[in-house]
């Protein structure tokens, strides 16, 4: 399962040295969240065990190479392309590729 997001960076995105590391990890796990309730075919909110109990999703190991944050500016486009594999029945994987 594919998703694409695109984005104009303004402030909210940006820190002085460049791309905020926070907005990113947040802007990343919404994505991979939002991908496996698109793979559940159900709302985000409505992601439970099978006795109702909500389900979150949680980061086991997050890694990023070649990226240096302080080479993306404010008004640059940016795009996010995610990737989601599933592992059994409950691990999902996601693979993110960020372009500037």
């Amino acid at each position: 399962m594919s998703l694409k997001r695109e984005y104009k960076l303004n402030l909210p995105q940006l820190l002085w040295g460049g791309l905020s590391e926070n907005w990113l990890l947040k802007e990343l796990g919404d994505i991979h969240w939002q991908q496996i309730a698109d793979a559940l075919g159900v709302a985000s909110g409505d992601i439970t065990d099978a006795q109702g109990t909500r389900l979150l999703a949680s980061f086991v190991r997050v890694r990023w190479s070649g990226a240096n944050l302080g080479s993306f500016h404010e008004n640059e486009a940016i795009t996010f392309e995610s990737d989601l594999s599933c592992y059994k029945d409950k691990l999902f994987f996601s693979q993110t590729k960020c372009a500037g």
